[in-house]
């Protein structure tokens, strides 16, 4: 079945819509995000208790919002819209931060410092034989180098 020429108007009207429609959504998205960043910037800080912790999940809030932009169906719903996703966001990191802690093995400054670390011969002469050959690339006075490279100064 061949597709006339009215399909094809229709076909591009429709797509036209779509993007008209997409592009409104977009804007009170991005207009919503600006007219509260402030406001949900101190809920951030107050739920999470730093503004290094609250600066990153709005970030990632608003990458989100704009991702999903033309998912909002209905303009005068963006709040709502809005504060599902920053929810969803809040959740993701929390659980994003307690994996991590996890992971975390909590140990004292002076165990760290006590750490013994038994010297790599072959790795010690891998490092030398690279650091020779770099030597004639690079600026610095090569005696210097290898007097700081033995301990010697």
């Amino acid at each position: 079945m061949a597709i006339g020429p009215k399909d094809h108007r229709k076909r591009r009207h429709v797509q036209q819509d779509a993007l008209a429609a997409t592009q409104v959504t977009d804007a009170a998205v991005r207009r919503a995000q600006v007219e509260s960043r402030q406001d949900m910037l101190g809920f951030l800080r107050r739920r999470l208790g730093s503004r290094e912790e609250a600066e990153e999940v709005l970030q990632r809030f608003s990458v989100r919002t704009l991702e999903r932009a033309a998912e909002l169906r209905d303009t005068h719903t963006v709040r709502g819209w809005l504060g599902r996703i920053l929810a969803s966001t809040i959740v993701d990191y929390q659980r994003r931060v307690t994996r991590s802690r996890r992971r975390e093995v909590p140990m004292e400054h002076a165990s760290i410092e006590s750490l013994s670390v038994e010297p790599d011969v072959e790795l010690d002469g891998v490092v030398c034989n690279c650091l020779y050959k770099l030597l004639p690339t690079s600026l610095v006075n090569r005696a210097t180098v290898s007097q700081q490279a033995s301990g010697r100064r």
